[in-house]
């Protein structure tokens, strides 16, 4: 016989089964979806995180620069959600004054200087992006104090209310 021809495997060289490769590829796969899933999640949580920190820093910078502008006006005029301060008189424009004004454009809270002596427009910015809420009112029984909101951002919002004193008014 050729019985020598045929060799059997010993034990310790097995191979894998089929079903053993299968599930083996199912953890695999398991472990891939659940990777994607946490990288994903994390990249949410960096936008959600970084658009918060932006709203909140624009809204920040606006609430400065309205209380540093009352509180050297001259004048202040309110509507229900905008401000006009008449600024005292200024050497960036020979000792005239300039008017600065807070009200929103659709969505966008602006700031613009305009100059008293010829109604010139010299600056106009948007201040906040995407506000929800800009409103403005005298504080009772004081009339250099104002009380402002500010709310804004989409997903998360932002908001401050805030008071601003006028020193000159």
């Amino acid at each position: 016989m050729n019985s020598h021809l045929i060799k059997l495997r010993p034990s310790r060289y097995r191979a894998f089964t089929l079903i053993e490769l299968m599930i083996s590829l199912i953890i695999f796969a398991l472990i891939a979806i659940a990777s994607t899933y946490l990288v994903a999640a994390g990249f949410n949580t960096q936008q959600y995180a970084q658009s918060g920190a932006t709203a909140d820093s624009q809204v920040q910078f606006a609430v400065q620069r309205i209380t540093d502008n009352i509180r050297a006006a001259n004048a202040v005029t309110i509507t229900a959600n905008s401000i006009t301060i008449t600024s005292p008189p200024s050497s960036l424009i020979s000792n005239g004054t300039f008017t600065i004004n807070y009200f929103l454009v659709g969505s966008n809270l602006m700031e613009s200087y305009v100059n008293n002596a010829n109604s010139t427009t010299f600056s106009s910015d948007v201040l906040v992006n995407n506000v929800g809420t800009f409103s403005v009112a005298t504080v009772p029984a004081n009339t250099k104090a104002f009380q402002i909101t500010l709310k804004a951002g989409t997903a998360p919002t932002v908001q401050r209310t805030f008071i601003a004193f006028g020193r000159n008014l």
